[in-house]
């Protein structure tokens, strides 16, 4: 039995909080960004990095700064593929949201 890729996408989004991760979302002047979480060992990091690469095939991993990374308007498609999550207050500001840690 084949997934419908909204099926996939939820399932990649509930592997990634079964391991207790919530996505830290981020902006710059001109990129949406999902920040690495920062503990975890080899193969917990490289299980974060299987389920972002699922939930967000737009977001590409920049090794020099440690993060993913798209283009800003892809920011939006992020918060809700990966809801819930931690959310800078530009990325906060950039999506008109009001005052709050994550949703």
């Amino acid at each position: 039995m084949t997934l419908s890729l909204r099926a996939q996408k939820a399932q990649a989004v509930s592997a990634l909080r079964a391991r207790g991760y919530w996505p830290r979302l981020a902006r710059t002047s001109d990129k949406a960004v999902v920040l690495r979480p920062l503990d975890g060992g080899r193969r917990y990091q490289a299980r974060i990095a299987q389920g972002i690469a699922e939930a967000l095939p737009q977001f590409r991993f920049n090794s020099k700064r440690n993060w993913w990374e798209a283009d800003l308007g892809e920011l939006a498609a992020a918060y809700e593929a990966l809801a819930p999550v931690h959310l800078s207050a530009g990325a906060r500001e950039y999506l008109g949201l009001g005052e709050g840690r994550s949703r």
